[in-house]
């Protein structure tokens, strides 16, 4: 064992050495051990007080004295044991017979104290040290990006939308809608200046097959009126008087020269024929009918009207018109008869 720094041997070493000379009977063996423990109790003394310890031959030889030596008399060059009452003499052989515990009853040999390094910081220096900082959980900054990228989209969208919108004016329609069973194939006619949107192929139907007109109520079916937003004067979106056909109004065009008279849905007017021509081409790809910007003549001057058709009856063109205003199509017109002057 180690005793500030020097190393002493142990009991069970000096023990082993003195069973080995002595021989190893149960009787003798308790002897053999008090001594042994009583030679290392006071080499520990020793080597606490400054002394070098001593190696195993020479405790052995102390521990050979103090078992040869008379009980009266302590072993010559020995250092002072502990003083204990001396036991009465008896008459046998051998010594008597230490207690089954001899452990209690040698004094404990006191251990030297163990230089322990401070491991603990003062508690005033604690409020000194950098607090470590706290850092967002992974999800939760995941979701704060997942929310900028949607935001960012968003705007991108809405930048798109209102430049769009700036561009074709502001009646252009907002809603986009499938087109409508039964829905009549385009007149084709020769010549004419007047511009038409990208026809979508209509599916082919049996005349057979064509749906029954649907009757609409007269209240549902709104006055033809121009759109709101461009403020045309009412003066400017009605034809002269007297101009009904079938008990709807007639547009006359001169863009439609030459051409079979059709019934078309006014969606919004324009000062610019560009500007319809554009608008056109959106109503047509939404709704997948043909649509046109068709001149007028009005008494507020001269317009273009953007127009969905092409309707054959008139019933179509109303069944198409109700269906719109049930799903409040924004700046719906009304019901035209397209003609030529």
């Amino acid at each position: 064992m180690n005793i500030g720094g020097a190393k002493v041997a142990l009991v069970s070493e000096v023990l082993d050495r003195l069973l080995d000379e002595y021989g190893g009977e149960s009787a003798r063996r308790s002897v053999l051990f008090q001594a042994a423990l009583q030679i290392c109790a006071d080499e520990s003394r020793r080597v606490k007080q400054g002394q070098p310890p001593a190696p195993l031959e020479v405790l052995v030889k102390r521990a050979r004295t103090v078992l040869d030596a008379p009980q009266a008399q302590p072993p010559v060059g020995m250092a002072s044991a502990p003083t204990t009452r001396a036991a009465p003499p008896i008459q046998d052989a051998f010594p008597p017979m230490p207690p089954e515990q001899p452990i209690a009853s040698m004094p404990a040999a006191e251990e030297p104290p163990i230089d322990v390094p401070e491991l603990f910081v003062d508690e005033g220096t604690y409020e000194d040290m950098e607090r470590p900082r706290r850092r967002l959980p992974i999800p939760i900054l995941l979701g704060v990006l997942a929310l900028l990228a949607v935001a960012a989209g968003t705007f991108f969208l809405y930048s798109r939308y209102e430049k769009g919108s700036s561009e074709t004016g502001p009646s252009r329609i907002a809603e986009s809608y499938p087109p409508p069973k039964g829905a009549p194939a385009e007149s084709q006619s020769p010549g004419g200046t007047l511009a038409q949107a990208p026809e979508v192929a209509p599916t082919p139907v049996e005349a057979a097959r064509a749906p029954e007109p649907t009757a609409v109520p007269t209240r549902a079916l709104p006055e033809p009126v121009e759109p709101r937003v461009l403020r045309e004067s009412t003066r400017a979106g009605r034809p002269p008087g007297g101009t009904r056909w079938e008990g709807v109004q007639v547009m006359t065009s001169p863009d439609w020269a030459e051409r079979a008279p059709i019934y078309v849905i006014h969606f919004s007017s324009y000062r610019d024929r560009e500007r319809a021509r554009r608008d056109a081409v959106q109503v047509g790809r939404r709704f997948g009918r043909p649509a046109y910007a068709a001149q007028v003549d009005l008494p507020s001057g001269v317009w273009y009207r953007v127009v969905l058709g092409d309707f054959a009856t008139v019933e179509q063109a109303r069944a198409f018109h109700a269906e719109l205003v049930a799903r409040r199509t924004p700046d719906l017109g009304g019901v035209y008869r397209l003609t030529a002057p």
